[in-house]
């Protein structure tokens, strides 16, 4: 079993990789490039700050993204 400490940035990794791919897509990508990075942003500021209800919350919204 691992941790959140662990798991939430494996999970901000996966997701700038998923951004990378949608940054190629052009245009059409706009609008999931603007909402990953509105919640890569909350996952660091989270973690930034220890607020662990801002960690999960972030850790979940970023587990939805699917490659």
């Amino acid at each position: 079993m691992s941790s959140l400490a662990e798991d939430l940035p494996r999970e901000q990794e996966r997701c700038r990789t998923i951004l990378e791919h949608v940054l190629e897509i052009g245009p059409a990508g706009a609008f999931l490039a603007a909402s990953l990075r509105m919640d890569l942003k909350k996952a660091e500021v989270a973690a930034a700050a220890g607020d662990v209800v801002g960690m999960l919350q972030a850790y979940q919204a970023l587990k939805d993204y699917k490659e």
